[in-house]
């Protein structure tokens, strides 16, 4: 019971803190104090009527979808397409009268208007919440109240999720509020107790529903913090970007869809749609929480309501379950350190920040104090520990890869870059209106390539790094931006231990678009799982190579001055000979491939040839970024 009574104070702590209830009741904050508290408290229930515009679009939308469903069902049913289509629901299926179901074709299609519904608003809710999550379990002031508590981790994100989910919900019901009205006024529903069972079970999934991706984005934006962790004014930029790209791909995507769809009847659409391997059938497999709200709303039997039910509050629980298991393990740590229980402080060398005196600096006399401590008690049940690093190596990777995280403008610019050509390859492929001229290509192309007589790990290595490898800002720009010279002063190391830690960096970035790109060809050229590993292999380690030269480069040039590194790295000389050099190893060995083809090398002995060149060039890239590192720190005067 005491763990229950905890966790509901919780709540109520985050309701405060998050929806602002304590400035609602005290008159405090935005809202302002005095007599015109009470007008101005009330004067904010005025602000729904703004939204009326807009669900009245909802709800008009909602209704001509079921009168077009109501004609389509007048209509012939195409053969072997059954309009209920990966819902277990067949033309003239039965009736339930005590629900008020209608049977018939158009039951099946109105409930395939329901399960889209639902698998749109679940989406919808985890690219949407995803943001808001972050917000409330990480950067929000009640981290610092709490924190010092001897309160596990679990119920601290029980009491968060609780109130994101409730949040939630209010605009999950704003949404899906005019479908649910359009569908008891013109779906299939017959007499007063079945309209009245419908709305309750309506209501009750817009609170179940969004569980699951609530759930969902709880355990991305836990391993997303805990790999990142970025500050509150990273986090706000991070949102920007996002943003940003989100809105891309939505009208991109919009703009294939709508393509497609604009020269087809209502008719044809629904066959697309109920199609095997179409997109209910899709919907239904991959999010089949959907498929169960639809027995549960709109069952043909009590079964299978009862199934439905059962199925979708048994995944719910599952999903707040493992939540809290994560969270338990993973919330409020990362790679640098994490939040263990020290009811006992240990030795004043380990533990911090209890023991370790603050960095920041004496306040003057007339200064506002600051609203944060500056260190933790000793006698706190918590403490932040930071565990002893391995090796050096692992030390300024991790390092220079919480930079690297933590500066969205060079995580967001190299990613997107990088994965904006693959990214759209998949669109065009998958919805473009060139798809069967694509997919007649790639199925010609494996025929085309399996009579080649050499390999195709090099070829297809050597044409994945050249795409990734004119991003060279990677490990140009944070050259500067690592600090190596304060490195090599303080720290007991060598300027090629520093530069090789900035190369390490530049691999593991440029690893993501190229497993992409290795996927997205493996896929296409149907290479088996070994030749797939070996190219994805073969591509980080030239890139690698590339990035090196591109830093060596880069250390030689004379000092430049400037407040933003990306724009010069892009727009002078060093600039282009940092992303030449990044590219050079693929020049090389692709002039030294088809030198021993010229001379009738092929086969295994072609790609051991190149793999030794591999190996070779990586050695004289290495040995040169040593030598540039040196000159650059000698020539600063270190």
């Amino acid at each position: 019971m005491s763990g229950l009574r905890t966790l509901w104070r919780l709540i109520r702590l985050e309701i405060n803190v998050v929806m602002g209830f304590s400035a609602w009741r005290h008159g405090g904050g935005r809202f302002g104090r005095g007599g015109r508290w009470a007008l101005r408290r009330y004067a904010v229930f005025l602000l729904p009527l703004a939204f009326l515009p807009f669900l009245g679009t909802l709800y008009a939308g909602s209704s001509w979808l079921l009168q077009q469903i109501a004609l389509v069902e007048q209509m012939a049913v195409p053969p072997g397409a059954g309009p209920g289509a990966g819902l277990g629901v067949e033309p003239g299926a039965g009736a339930s009268p005590g629900l008020g179901v209608a049977g018939g074709p158009g039951l099946g299609l109105a409930k395939v208007l329901m399960a889209l519904v639902f698998a749109g608003m679940m989406l919808f809710t985890l690219i949407v919440s995803l943001p808001y999550i972050i917000n409330v379990f990480y950067l929000n002031d009640d981290l610092e109240i709490l924190l010092p508590l001897p309160i596990p981790p679990w119920q601290v994100v029980a009491a968060k999720f609780a109130v994101v989910w409730a949040g939630e919900w209010g605009f999950t019901l704003l949404f899906l509020g005019p479908f649910i009205a359009a569908w008891l006024v013109s779906g299939p529903v017959n007499g007063i107790l079945p309209a009245v069972y419908a709305g309750v079970m309506l209501v009750l999934l817009t609170a179940l529903l969004p569980v699951l991706p609530l759930a969902a984005g709880a355990l991305v934006a836990i391993a997303f913090m805990r790999v990142v962790s970025p500050s509150r004014g990273r986090f706000k930029e991070y949102m920007q970007v996002f943003g940003a790209m989100l809105g891309i791909l939505v009208a991109l995507g919009f703009n294939l869809v709508t393509q497609r769809v604009g020269q087809m009847n209502p008719q044809e659409i629904m066959e697309r749609l109920t199609e095997p391997g179409g997109m209910v059938e899709l919907t239904t497999r991959y999010l089949p929480p959907a498929r169960w709200a639809v027995w549960l709303a709109a069952p043909d039997s009590v079964a299978q309501a009862v199934t439905g039910g059962l199925l979708l509050v048994g995944a719910t629980v599952l999903a707040v379950a493992l939540v809290g298991a994560f969270a338990q393990r993973w919330y409020l740590t990362g790679l640098l350190g994490e939040t263990r229980p020290a009811t006992v402080p240990g030795p004043l060398s380990r533990t911090l920040p209890s023991s370790a005196p603050s960095s920041r600096p004496a306040s003057r006399p007339g200064s506002r104090p600051s609203s944060r401590p500056s260190s933790v008690p000793r006698s706190a049940p918590h403490a932040l520990t930071l565990p002893r690093p391995r090796s050096w190596f692992a030390a300024l990777f991790l390092k220079e890869w919480l930079v690297f995280w933590r500066t969205p403008g060079f995580a967001m610019y190299g990613l997107v870059t990088s994965l904006a050509i693959p990214v759209s390859m998949l669109l065009v492929f998958f919805f473009g209106a060139a798809r069967s001229d694509l997919t007649r290509l790639l199925a010609e192309l494996p025929e085309l390539t399996a009579g080649l007589p050499v390999p195709l790990a090099p070829i297809l290595a050597g044409g994945l790094t050249l795409f990734t490898a004119f991003n060279p800002i990677l490990i140009v720009g944070f050259s500067r931006e690592g600090h190596m010279a304060w490195h090599t002063l303080v720290l007991p190391l060598r300027p090629w231990q520093t530069a090789a830690s900035k190369v390490a960096l530049a691999g593991a970035v440029a690893a993501i678009p190229l497993v992409a790109f290795a996927l997205l060809a493996g896929y296409v050229l149907r290479l088996p799982a070994t030749a797939l590993a070996v190219t994805i292999a073969w591509g980080i380690a030239l890139n690698a190579t590339g990035q090196a030269l591109a830093l060596a480069v880069d250390f030689m040039l004379p000092k430049l001055e400037w407040k933003n590194p990306m724009y010069v790295a892009q727009n002078s000389i060093g600039g282009f000979l940092a992303m030449v050099a990044a590219v050079l190893p693929v020049l090389i060995l692709g002039g030294l491939g088809l030198c021993l083809w010229y001379f009738d090398v092929k086969g295994t002995p072609w790609a051991a040839a190149l793999l030794t060149a591999t190996a070779l060039l990586a050695a004289v890239a290495g040995l040169l970024l040593s030598r540039a590192a040196r000159y650059r720190l000698e020539r600063a005067g270190i």
